[in-house]
């Protein structure tokens, strides 16, 4: 039973990698190797939301945040990519979905 388990985990992991990446497509091909993100792209980080530049370049409002618990509700909009710290994110239906460091 234990084997059936872990078995069922390391699928549960390769599932959600490859959606994190469907098709081993790399949103950030073509743009500078320090672009943050995809242009168009909207997301959320902490309490800011930000946009992209059409050089990969995220902008984002400056609201003082720290330590305030975030707002329920979306965290991105369409299908936004960007990076968060060693991570990538995608927007999957209003929230973010990112791989782990």
């Amino acid at each position: 039973m234990k084997r059936y388990h872990e078995s069922l985990l390391v699928l549960v992991v390769i599932v959600c990698l490859v959606s994190a990446n469907p098709g081993g497509y790399d949103p950030f091909a073509g743009l500078p190797p320090d672009a943050e993100c995809v242009p168009g792209s909207q997301f959320k980080i902490e309490c800011n939301w930000c946009g992209c530049s059409e050089g990969g370049i995220a902008f984002c409002t400056l609201i003082g945040c720290a330590g305030l618990p975030p707002r329920p509700g979306p965290t991105c909009r369409g299908n936004a990519v960007w990076k968060d710290g060693g991570k990538i994110c995608r927007c999957r239906n209003g929230h973010s979905v990112c791989t782990r460091n």
